[in-house]
C-alpha cells in the first residue's frame, strides 16, 4: 500500500468563519475521514502525522481541521481550555458550527463513499456533538475524549454510528460519562458501540507524548487497534449500503 503524498492545505468558510484544513489524498478512496485533533489543533505536528497514518489505514480521503479559525492557527492550552469549555457548555452553538463546517467541506471532498468524523481527547466530545448536530455524516468517533453531553438526544431520528474508544486505566474520562453516553444511546435505539482497550490510559494516540506519568501515556497497541477499527467501520458502512 503505497503512503499518502504530502497533504494539502487549502481553508475554507462556513458561516463566515475561515477556517484552515489540510487533506491526504488516495487514489480510488474507499471512503473519507474528517479528523478532529485534540486541544492542540489541525496545526500539529502530531495532527498531521496521524492523518497521514489514518489515511494509509482506512484506505481513506482525510481531512484534518479544527474549529479555531484561520486567524487562531496555534492555541496555547489555557486559551485552547477557554474556548473549548465554551463549546461544551452552549450545544446549541458548538453543533451549529460543526454542523456548518461539514457543510462547508461536501465541495472539497475528492473521494466518495462513507463519510467518519474522528475526534481525540475534546476533538472526540465535539466529534459527537457533530453526530448529534443532524450534519450529513455516517459515523462518529471519540477517541480518548469525554462522550457524555448537557444537552442528549431526546428524540429518535436518522443519526450515525456512535464509537467510543476508551483507555481502561484513562482517570479523566470516568465510568460515569460512559454509562450516560450509553444511556443517550438506548434511550433511542441509535447504534452505538463502547470499545475499552486493555491497560491503556488517557491520551494514548499521541505519539509524540513525553509525559508518561499518572494517567497519561501513549500506547502503540491502542493507538494502531484505534486506526484499524475506524478502518473497520468504514467497510461496515460500504457493504450495509451495498445491500440496501
Amino acid at each position: 500500500m503505497t503512503l499518502p503524498a504530502s497533504p494539502e492545505h487549502f481553508s475554507y468558510t462556513a458561516d463566515g468563519v475561515v477556517y484552515t484544513a489540510s487533506r491526504f489524498h488516495r487514489d480510488a478512496a474507499r471512503g473519507r475521514v474528517l479528523l478532529m485533533p485534540d486541544w492542540e489543533g489541525m496545526n500539529s505536528g502530531w495532527a498531521q502525522e496521524i492523518g497521514r497514518l489514518y489515511s494509509q489505514t482506512c484506505d481513506a480521503e482525510v481531512i484534518v481541521t479544527d474549529h479555531y479559525g484561520q486567524h487562531r492557527p496555534h492555541p496555547g492550552f489555557d486559551e485552547a481550555a477557554y474556548i473549548n469549555q465554551q463549546l461544551y457548555r452552549d450545544t446549541e452553538r458548538s453543533r451549529s458550527i460543526f454542523r456548518g463546517m461539514v457543510a462547508a467541506l461536501q465541495a472539497h471532498w475528492q473521494a466518495s463513499g462513507p463519510l467518519v468524523v474522528v475526534g481525540f481527547c475534546s476533538g472526540g466530545a465535539f466529534s459527537f456533538e457533530t453526530g448529534r448536530s443532524g450534519a450529513a455524516v455516517d459515523a462518529v468517533f471519540c477517541v480518548h475524549g469525554d462522550p457524555r453531553t448537557i444537552d442528549p438526544i431526546d428524540q429518535p431520528g436518522d443519526y450515525p454510528v456512535f464509537t467510543v474508544v476508551h483507555g481502561e486505566i484513562d482517570p479523566f474520562v470516568p465510568q460515569s460519562s460512559l454509562d450516560a453516553f450509553a444511556e443517550e444511546m438506548r434511550a433511542h435505539r441509535i447504534r452505538w458501540n463502547l470499545h475499552i482497550i486493555s491497560d491503556a490510559k488517557h491520551s494514548f494516540t499521541r505519539f509524540d507524548n513525553r509525559r508518561s506519568g499518572y494517567g497519561i501515556a501513549y500506547s502503540k497497541r491502542a493507538e494502531i487497534e484505534t486506526r484499524h477499527l475506524v478502518a473497520a467501520q468504514i467497510l461496515s458502512l460500504i457493504e450495509a449500503n451495498a445491500t440496501r
